[in-house]
């Protein structure tokens, strides 16, 4: 499994995006702070160094926490350590209590999670400074830390993690090494995993000699190389003015804009580069605060860098690119720095990474935008062939289109105003997007959510979805579908009548199908189990019963059939689905008596 990760994580062009410019900072809520201060001066420090990245902050003091009989716990950290990991990751580390079992007190992260991961395109190295998350040498128990690795589904490409209890001080000194060195070139290259282990324990000698740090071991390919991209990409012009004369620009809301840029080596122009370019334009950092729901926990303020006033994807040529945007009114209109976070590749493995962080955003620009029709929406299951009242798994993918001739609204700043999905009419069942979004190329007005839903109840859900665009204006768009965990589940009954038939008989079908177009077979077979008869009729599913497709009792060529005993089933296709996804009846008799 692991050799098939490394071999995939090494050479396969879909690795190529822009969540390698992401890590994942995850603090633990006990001990008088200790996690959370922790973490977030490494977050910071690293940032500092490496100002191209982009950081997300899991801190569970941060989110809300759940009382239950079986305990505390925080549901919405354990959403965003899936999502994170889901959405990609390049690292993701971990600072506080933990076990074999997972993490935290709460259960933030369990084996079930672990073993559900689904991110085999999206690889993270996992830091984790808690106690024998992968204490592999018990033959009687597989770990959290040991699954993550082993899942052949995603999970980790590899961990710096821990096999016996550790302890706090040490494990800050030593995880703060392993970032310092994470990704520090040697002679224009950064050194392999087993490398950067290496020198973070020998970077203090308390730790080289330290029995603690001997507890940290690197489960993996110790001579793998982190996904890191070689080339830069530069910002040139932003509406029309050179950077290079170090001037700062000023977005506002409602400003229209203009971005051109190139792709370089060492400064340099790189001509025969083409390919896409992902662009994420963040607002400035939030002050975002603690809540202090632990006995030894205090509220603290951190910054955090989450609301994006545009993503998109470019086209690349000949090294060049550039693109427009108009920046959305639900803007913070304080004044501070904002950054353009960038990534593109050649659709090989050449890829190149980016940033800007030298303007600022605020204001309001005078403009007037005449607007107030909201985004076209379009919600689908699985792929666009869906049709509403069609069948899914209890796993699919919520898939939406969105489209509208100044854009669509993925800010988050200010509340309600979010791309959001509700299930079932239950708002507890209500789903945040705006981070799912993605542009089509080289155009900014429309663009996918791709959203996975999972462990759906059997039977008929419904979801709505909501999208705002960048003038604040909104629309809404439903679409019911059926959960069926096998394929006949989605049929209620089949029966035909008379039976036993003389002259004819009519066939009635009860389906929970409402809503689609079906392609309806009913095939009929002698008791021997020669094919006879097959019957053909297309139907609107729209009350959930097929009835009055009859039978006169003749032949495929017209004869007269004897009587007796003879088998039936049905078939049904809907016209948005593959063969692959028939329903298919049980067989059922039906007798001929004349």
């Amino acid at each position: 499994v692991l050799v098939n990760k490394i071999i995939n994580y090494d050479t396969n062009p879909g690795y190529q995006d822009s969540w390698l410019n992401q890590l994942t900072f995850i603090a633990d809520d006990e001990d008088f702070n200790i996690h959370i201060n922790q973490a977030d001066q490494i977050a910071e420090s690293f940032l500092l160094q490496n100002p191209e990245v982009n950081i997300d902050k899991i801190y569970l003091d941060a989110f809300q926490q759940v009382s239950t009989a079986g305990g505390e716990l925080y549901p919405s950290v354990t959403q965003a350590i899936n999502t994170a990991l889901l959405k990609g990751t390049s690292v993701i580390n971990y600072m506080g209590h933990g076990g074999s079992s997972g993490l935290a007190q709460e259960r933030i992260l369990t084996i079930n999670d672990v073993d559900n991961w689904n991110n085999n395109n999206k690889l993270a190295l996992f830091v984790t400074a808690t106690c024998s998350f992968t204490a592999f040498d018990d033959p009687n128990f597989v770990t959290a830390g040991e699954r993550a690795i082993l899942n052949p589904n995603g999970g980790a490409i590899a961990l710096f993690t821990t096999v016996r209890a550790v302890y706090s001080s040490s494990n800050e000194r030593l995880t703060r090494a392993v970032f310092d060195h994470l990704y520090q070139p040697v002679n224009s290259i950064i050194p392999p995993i087993g490398e950067i282990l290496r020198k973070a324990k020998n970077s203090n000698p308390a730790d080289t000699i330290g029995i603690n740090s001997r507890k940290f071991l690197l489960i993996g390919d110790p001579s793998m190389n982190l996904a890191r991209p070689e080339l830069e990409v530069v910002t040139e012009f932003i509406n029309d003015h050179d950077l290079s004369d170090g001037v700062t620009d000023t977005l506002s809301a409602l400003q229209p804009v203009m971005i051109k840029g190139f792709i370089a080596q060492d400064g340099n122009w790189v001509n025969d580069f083409n390919g896409e370019l992902d662009v994420i334009i963040f607002d400035k950092p939030q002050d975002a605060r603690t809540l202090a729901q632990d006995n030894t926990s205090f509220e603290k303020t951190f910054a955090s860098r989450k609301n994006i006033i545009f993503k998109g994807k470019v086209s690349i040529d000949e090294g060049r690119f550039e693109f427009s945007f108009i920046v959305p009114s639900d803007i913070d209109y304080s004044f501070g720095q904002g950054k353009i976070s960038y990534y593109a590749n050649d659709g090989t493995i050449l890829d190149a990474k980016g940033f800007y962080n030298k303007i600022v955003i605020g204001g309001s620009a005078d403009v007037t935008v005449a607007d107030d029709q909201g985004p076209e929406i379009e919600v689908f299951l699985d792929d666009e062939n869906f049709i509403s009242g069609g069948i899914t798994s209890p796993n699919p993918t919520l898939l939406i289109k969105l489209k509208d001739d100044y854009g669509i609204n993925i800010v988050g700043n200010s509340i309600g105003h979010d791309i959001t999905a509700v299930l079932d009419e239950e708002t507890k069942n209500t789903f945040v997007l705006n981070e799912f979004y993605e542009s089509e190329l080289d155009n900014n007005t429309a663009g996918t959510v791709r959203f996975p839903l999972f462990d759906l109840k059997e039977g008929n859900h419904s979801i709505k979805v909501k999208a705002w665009d960048i003038a604040n204006n909104s629309s809404e768009a439903t679409t019911r579908f059926i959960v069926a965990f096998d394929a006949t589940s989605a049929l209620d009954q089949v029966l035909n009548y008379p039976n036993p038939m003389t002259d004819f008989t009519t066939f009635r079908i009860d389906h929970k199908l409402t809503g689609s177009l079906l392609d309806i077979t009913i095939e009929i077979f002698s008791s021997n189990g020669q094919l006879v008869k097959t019957i053909e009729q297309s139907s609107v599913g729209g009350t959930g019963i097929v009835d009055g497709i009859q039978w006169d009792g003749r032949s495929e060529i017209g004869t007269i059939l004897p009587n007796g005993i003879y088998l039936y089933k049905v078939i049904i296709k809907e016209n948005s689905q593959s063969d692959e996804n028939n329903i298919i009846s049980e067989l059922e008799r039906l007798v001929i008596l004349r």
